[in-house]
């Protein structure tokens, strides 16, 4: 805490001597269901150790995290307990912890040398997933629908390059047809009486969104793995192609 913090020696003191913060650490180590325990620092306010997660934070944070149902003791603390920090937005920072240290790890052939290959591609295949659906969240906090772009295996048999694509592609044309669906009636057809400036916000709002669509479905990397479906005669290609097009009309509407 003291480091990752930058927290002055009197103030931990301080810190570790508050009955609450005593507390919560006692929680977390004597209660064998309590798995977390966060240190957040808010501004203009002490330090604060919480079991909870916080709803939001605008600092550095540390937490522990046990990695067993048990009770923490001096001799189990190394194996089960874990720890690290996080700083703000979350996403952001899940987002390069995902990717800068977990896949680079699960990409290790040394880590893999006891897994069979099936093994290997599945858990490589639901953790791509799980980075998709990090940048699809990340777009969303933002206002923005961003496409993930899935990691294809050079190497890879043509019929797994085409399967990991048109998975792409399906979870592309789930979140276009979504922005594409939009419309300023669903506030009307709520109950909720928007003024003309809520209107005027709604329809910049989704032009701006179809813009950044357009770029990302027109970046090199994008219109490659098009190409790629079109000339393996993808049956997902024709249906993508006539929803580009769409795309492409309603965003110079």
């Amino acid at each position: 805490i003291t480091n990752s913090l930058k927290i002055k020696a009197m103030d931990m003191k301080k810190f570790l001597d508050n009955e609450d913060v005593r507390s919560q650490f006692s929680e977390f180590l004597d209660t064998a269901d309590c798995r977390t325990l966060f240190i957040v620092q808010t501004p203009g306010q002490p330090m604060q150790a919480r079991i909870a997660p916080p709803e939001e934070f605008k600092r550095k944070l540390v937490y522990f995290l046990k990695m067993a149902r048990e009770k923490v003791s001096p001799e189990n603390i190394p194996k089960i307990v874990t720890f690290g920090d996080m700083s703000p937005p979350a996403m952001d920072f899940l987002e390069t912890l995902t990717n800068q240290v977990f896949l680079k790890l699960l990409t290790n052939p040394d880590n893999m040398s006891k897994l069979n290959d099936i093994t290997v591609k599945e858990m490589l295949v639901r953790y791509h997933r799980f980075l998709a659906q990090i940048e699809v969240t990340i777009g969303l906090t933002k206002g923005k629908t961003l496409l993930p772009i899935p990691q294809v295996d050079k190497e890879a048999a043509a019929k797994d390059v085409v399967h990991v694509l048109e998975s792409a592609v399906v979870e592309w044309t789930t979140q276009i047809k979504t922005v594409l669906a939009q419309d300023p009636e669903h506030e009307l057809n709520s109950g909720s009486h928007p003024g003309p400036l809520v209107e005027v916000a709604f329809w910049q709002d989704r032009a701006s969104n179809l813009d950044n669509l357009e770029d990302q479905i027109h970046s090199r990397q994008v219109l490659t793995y098009i190409k790629i479906l079109n000339t393996l005669d993808s049956s997902y290609f024709p249906a993508f192609a006539s929803l580009i097009q769409e795309v492409q009309q309603q965003a110079v509407v």
